[in-house]
Parts: C-alpha cells; structure tokens; sequence
C-alpha cells in the first residue's frame, strides 16, 4: 500500500511539478521559482538541478513503465552539455537562462552528479547492484570486465595494463586529430611491473604529450612497504629518464594536482607524469592507522559512522 502511495503521489504531484517548470524554449529547467511559484525565467541554471532532473524522470521513466516521461530525461540530457568544459574537461557550476557559461567554477560535488545522472539515465545497471559486490555472481567483480560489467569499456586486472592501454588511446588520439587528453593513473606498486617502463618508453618515443600519467605514490602495496617488496624510488626521476616532463606534488592537495594538470595542458612534443606524494587513508584514521592492511578490509557499520563523522569535519 505504501508503495502504491509513493508512486501515486510521485506521478500525480512532484513530476508534473517539475513537467511544468520545463523551459522548452531555452532547454534545460528554469532555476528560480518563489514559494508563491513565481517563475523567474532569466535565472541562471544549476547544473546540479538539472542532473537531478535527468536523473528523476529517467528512473521514474525506468521503475514506473510510462515511456512518456522519456521525453523530459532526453530533454534534461541534451541541456548537460551547456555546462560541459570543452578545453579542459569536467562541467561547470552554472550557466545563463540561454545556456552561457556563468560560474565556472568545478565543485567535485558537481562532477559527481553529472556523472551520476548520466549513467542512470542510460540504465547501465540498478543501484542494488551494488550490493552485490565481489560476491558470487556479481556483475561487479573487483577487476571490472567489460563482458560482465555494464558501463565498462576495458577489461583490466594486471597490473600495468591501464597505462598500456592508455598509451594506445593516445596514439589513436593522434591519428584521429580529435584533440583528446588521456589519463591514466597507476600505483607506486604498479610501477614495479615492467609493463609499465615499456609503456612509458613508447609513450615518449611517440611524443604523446596528449597523455598524462598520475603516480598514486603511497608507498604501500598489497604485500606490504614499496621499499621492502622492491624500491622503486625515486619514481620521479625514472620518469624523467624515460622522457617525460615530470612533476611531483602533494597528492592529498587538490588544488596542488590541479594546478600540475592546467600545466600539462601547456607542455608540447612529450607526454607528463604527476607524482602525486599520498598518504593512504588520509582524512579517515580508521584507515590511515591500518597502513597497508587497509588494501582491503571489512568496515563495521560503527566504522562507518567515524569514518564519516571524520570526513564532514
């Protein structure tokens, strides 16, 4: 009965609320109305508001059965591009009642909506899903597998083939002249398959500098210390040998690795490595105490609620 409830109220009072404040002419929703409901239509557009539209009428389309509501979950999407950053990637905060850039700054909150909504519209799979992972069965194995895993392009699982793969798409960037950059993040641990210095020695050979690789160096891996299994210090400087414009920043600053990668987007003729110094479970210190041992680990549900205390103050 309650669900019944649910759908009903969902149906005949908050979508068609929302239908209302479509704005058809301009694309996207409007993003002012007053509690007397007031519609301001030269008001700026959120792109968080329009991604939980996207995602609300492409679910409901979804758990419901009406096909009508599509109409309102295409519209939304095709609106997400006005927010895009087209030079450097990621979607701005905001943008004029026409779809102009207006705030662009890029909150990772904002991101993660974008991104959010997108999949859900496209139904790559349902959240309960994720309940199910690493289990038997499961459709989201901790090694993803682009034949079971709806949504993934890549089936990886040793380690040092992202970076292969990375350097393949670069060069296929290349041959296109599409003007993509390509992102590849690997493990200090990782560094220590030679998959990866093979890689890295074509990579410069064929000047990708549209490829950018970020060292996560931690100092851990699965086994233990990087220095007791196989020290692969100073990573920076093997980098550099191998040709690459390399630089090191405090990988727990955010604003420090932002700044190497507008950098990067500067640099001509040789592709780029961040070495980004981390601390493994940095900002929890459930995990940042457990050293390596929190590679993987069960997490009480009391856990839970000190890790997120931890992480809101």
């Amino acid at each position: 009965m309650f669900r019944q409830d649910c759908s009903h109220h969902l149906l005949t009072t908050i979508l068609p609320f929302w239908e209302n404040l479509t704005d058809w002419e301009r694309g996207g929703w409007f993003g002012y109305v007053n509690h007397d409901l007031f519609v301001e239509r030269g008001a700026h557009k959120g792109c968080i508001l329009n991604s939980r539209i996207l995602w609300t009428f492409s679910t409901a389309a979804r758990v419901t059965g009406d096909k009508s509501l599509l109409r309102y979950a295409r519209h939304a999407f095709a609106f997400l591009p006005h927010f895009e950053d087209t030079e450097r990637g990621g979607v701005y905060w905001s943008v004029t009642a026409d779809g102009e850039p207006l705030d662009k700054t890029k909150h990772t909150y904002c991101q993660a909506f974008a991104i959010y909504a997108t999949l859900a519209s496209f139904g790559f799979f349902d959240k309960e899903e994720l309940k199910t992972l690493n289990r038997l069965g499961t459709k989201l194995p901790s090694h993803c597998n682009m034949l079971l895993t709806p949504g993934v392009d890549m089936t990886a699982g040793s380690l040092g083939q992202g970076i292969s793969c990375g350097v393949g798409l670069a060069i296929g960037s290349k041959l296109r002249n599409d003007g993509a950059k390509i992102y590849v993040i690997v493990g200090d641990g990782e560094c220590q398959e030679g998959q990866v210095w093979e890689a890295a020695m074509l990579a410069a050979h064929k000047k990708l500098d549209n490829l950018v690789v970020l060292v996560d160096n931690n100092k851990m891996q699965i086994d233990g210390l990087t220095e007791n299994v196989c020290g692969i210090e100073d990573v920076a400087s093997k980098f550099d040998a191998f040709g690459f414009n390399t630089v090191r920043v405090n990988g727990n600053d955010e604003e420090e690795i932002d700044r190497a990668l507008c950098e990067a987007d500067n640099v001509k003729g040789r592709p780029t490595c961040i070495v980004m110094d981390t601390v493994k479970g940095e900002g929890v210190s459930i995990f940042k105490n457990m050293g390596f041992a929190n590679h993987s680990c069960n997490v009480s549900a009391e856990q839970l609620e000190t890790a997120l205390a931890e992480l809101e103050d």
